[in-house]
């Protein structure tokens, strides 16, 4: 049995431990909730695991680089939400911890900013690197009192449309944030281990912001591209996306999964 609750870095560390996968989902909620690797696996005539994490922005999954570098995958499939690039990295999403990456991505500031949930995040990184120590080559994470939240809502759709619009207006996007730092290590390190990373921006209900691609996350993934080794596949075109594909504002449903999953496993089939 895989240790740790679904949605959670050791849950996903278990998952690629034990799995002989040629292709990983990474990111958040949306690499979790918007694929279906058995689909992607079968377009694709290899296997997949799905490894995403809940409510983990790109600067915790670049924390996870060497966990990743340390698999048999060939190539990652990062599936990111306007958030999981957002400037501000809300310290209670930082689940997973790599204190030479955090360093980098945050600089002394950021972390004396946070300092107490930066020291609680290495205490247990330190904590399970000691228990772990006959694995020196291994990098662990720990998520302190941490766990996924059960994502079934009381509210109604339309307050959740509401508040999703709210949020999508207060989103700022910055190249030198710590997320988009992130991104830009992740590819590099990736790239120096021979592996391919793709970027793939989810879709979400147009309701929120008149469109159910955003052009700015698009522009900002686009600039970052220029920068970094890897390959941005934009899913404008499968298909035309409406309401009625998506279970929540960011998320979708059946039906959107299918379209969503099949049409990256053609990108992903295409040379380029």
């Amino acid at each position: 049995m895989e240790r740790g609750t679904p949605g959670s870095a050791p849950h996903a560390d278990a998952l690629l431990r034990r799995s002989d996968a040629e292709v990983a989902v990474i990111g958040s909620s949306v690499a979790l909730l918007d694929i279906r690797p058995q689909l992607l696996a079968d377009e694709l005539g290899v296997e997949v695991v799905d490894v995403g994490i809940l409510g983990a922005p790109v600067a915790v999954t670049a924390m996870r680089s060497r966990a990743l570098i340390g698999t048999e995958v060939r190539r990652f499939v990062l599936v990111v939400a306007g958030a999981d690039l957002a400037t501000e990295v809300p310290a209670r999403r930082i689940r997973s911890y790599d204190p030479e990456v955090a360093l980098e991505l945050f600089g002394w500031r950021g972390l004396l900013a946070e300092r107490d949930v930066h020291l609680d995040r290495l205490l247990g990184w330190v904590s399970v690197a000691w228990r772990q120590r006959h694995l020196p080559r291994k990098l662990f994470f720990a998520e302190p009192g941490i766990h996924p939240r059960d994502r079934r809502s009381t509210e109604g759709r339309g307050e959740l449309l509401r508040r999703a619009r709210e949020r999508h207006r207060a989103l700022e996007w910055t190249e030198t944030s710590a997320n988009a730092r992130g991104l830009v290590r992740l590819a590099t390190r990736l790239h120096e281990a021979g592996r391919e990373l793709i970027v793939v921006p989810a879709p979400q209900d147009p309701r929120v912001s008149g469109d159910a691609v955003d052009h700015a996350l698009i522009g900002l993934l686009a600039a970052l591209e220029a920068r970094a080794p890897f390959r941005l596949v934009v899913p404008s075109g499968w298909p035309v996306w409406k309401s009625k594909h998506f279970r929540d504002p960011i998320h979708l449903a059946p039906e959107g999964q299918r379209l969503f999953t099949r049409g990256l496993a053609t990108e992903l089939q295409e040379p380029r």
